[in-house]
């Protein structure tokens, strides 16, 4: 009786199909195990670990003089950042000034204090921002700080008056003394208004802010010497310089001379 050895055995067709069948599975598990670790090109970019640092930068030389913008740059994409993430003193955001660049890149404009100096600081507080793709917010808090000079420059002369009795026992003639507190352009003693009878000598520019003068009264007189800078009279020698917009005006008191 003749045998068959089991490689020389014939394949019938129920073999042959679970062949196939083995080789589909097989092809399937190889597809399914390849998409589970990033194979075929459709998985996404794993969630942050962390969430983006934040870098917070004006471009601005020295102190302010006026409005500044002030960059938000983060090291990565972030979401819920807005003007309500931040608290600011020594100035204002002006209005409509947040923008959104991109979602790594935030501005605003600052407003200092008018006419003053001081430092605008700002804060973005811990929990401000996500990162984009995750659920981690920023752990810390953010600081900036910029100086600011915003005083303006006085344009305008005010006035001081000052006197000293050059006669003897306090009595007239009255060397009077008139000081602004910025330069002002020359002018003469008739800008000056002074009271009736009063005599005006030896008037002197002494710099752009001083200038003197002699007061002398009627004789075998006593009462009041009185001298007025009006409105409009000096003008400030200053970038800008404007008129005095109020009048100034001063009394010397004198007994009766000569005794």
């Amino acid at each position: 009786m003749n045998t068959l050895s089991p490689s020389s055995r014939p394949v019938g067709p129920w073999s042959a199909r679970f062949g196939r069948l083995f080789l589909l599975l097989g092809a399937a598990l190889v597809a399914a195990g390849l998409s589970g670790c990033g194979g075929g090109g459709g998985s996404s970019e794993p969630p942050p670990v962390a969430a983006p640092t934040l870098e917070i930068r004006s471009g601005l030389d020295g102190a302010a003089t006026g409005p500044f913008q002030v960059d938000f740059v983060f090291s990565g994409d972030v979401a819920g950042f807005s003007q309500s993430s931040f608290t600011l003193s020594g100035g204002t955001v002006a209005s409509d000034s947040f923008k959104q660049v991109t979602s790594r890149h935030f501005t605003v404009t600052i407003i200092p204090r008018d006419n003053s100096t001081g430092t605008v600081s700002l804060r973005v507080r811990a929990g401000a921002f996500t990162a984009v793709g995750g659920l981690l917010t920023n752990t810390v808090a953010y600081d900036f700080s910029k100086a600011y000079d915003t005083v303006k420059p006085q344009t305008e002369p005010t006035v001081n008056f000052s006197h000293v009795m050059q006669g003897a026992s306090d009595t007239p003639p009255a060397l009077l003394t008139i000081t602004f507190d910025i330069d002002v352009q020359p002018f003469t003693v008739d800008a000056l208004s002074v009271s009736s009878g009063t005599t005006v000598s030896a008037f002197t520019r002494v710099s752009p802010r001083v200038y003197t003068m002699v007061l002398t009264p009627p004789a075998q007189t006593a009462g009041l010497m009185t001298v007025t800078v009006p409105e409009g009279a000096v003008i400030g020698a200053v970038p800008g310089g404007v008129a005095n917009t109020r009048p100034y005006a001063y009394g010397v008191l004198y007994p009766r001379w000569p005794g």
